[in-house]
């Protein structure tokens, strides 16, 4: 597992006086304790503070093992979702299904943590630039280039392109903020340029 991205992404909260006590990492792997040693280090917080999320499973329960500091703290839970928890596509049933349970356990986690004022959103994204699509497009169309790909992809969204993950994480800023969405809770927001509210029947 890369640590670099991660200690970068804490530099840059430092830069505008974010100090997170608590980092999820998202990985394809379990997290290595020596991985999670290396980021507690550099994070300035507790090893046990650094937690690894390879599936729906451990969603639930980092956020049970958060409410305390969540609830001290005013804090609020955004959880990444995707597009095909609506829509989906062939080949990823269990995937498409791990996405589908993510909304209910954002409603459930909403009604439950909300006594202690604390919100629970998600956002689906759709096709997003990322290593992952990416490394989709050249397993689904090996005969067409890259760079190809992508472009017929972008070109069958209503916006006509991909979206940039800097456009995912203003939408989980905006939900993480309490003085800009205090009423929203309980709701996954579809990031997808579109391409959801077309019929597939119709074309761009």
């Amino acid at each position: 597992t890369k640590t670099k991205p991660t200690q970068h992404s804490v530099k840059e909260l430092r830069s505008i006086g974010i100090q997170p006590d608590i980092l999820v990492c998202r990985s394809e792997k379990p997290l290595a304790e020596h991985d999670r040693e290396k980021i507690a280090l550099f994070s300035n917080i507790e090893k046990r503070s650094v937690i690894g999320l390879p599936d729906v499973k451990s969603i639930y329960q980092i956020s049970v093992e958060a409410h305390p500091y969540l609830k001290l703290r005013k804090g609020n839970i955004v959880i990444i979702s995707s597009v095909h928890a609506f829509q989906s596509s062939k080949n990823i049933s269990t995937y498409a299904i791990s996405k589908c349970a993510l909304t209910g356990i954002v409603r459930n986690l909403a009604i439950e943590l909300a006594q202690d004022g604390i919100r629970v959103n998600a956002v689906a994204p759709g096709a997003t630039d990322t290593t992952m699509l990416r490394a989709g497009l050249s397993r689904s169309l090996p005969t067409a280039s890259i760079d190809q790909a992508y472009q017929n992809l972008a070109d069958r969204h209503l916006m006509k392109r991909i979206l940039d993950p800097t456009e995912i994480a203003q939408i989980i800023l905006f939900l993480a903020q309490n003085q800009t969405s205090s009423a929203i809770t309980g709701q996954t927001i579809i990031a997808d340029g579109g391409a959801t509210i077309l019929l597939s029947t119709e074309r761009c």
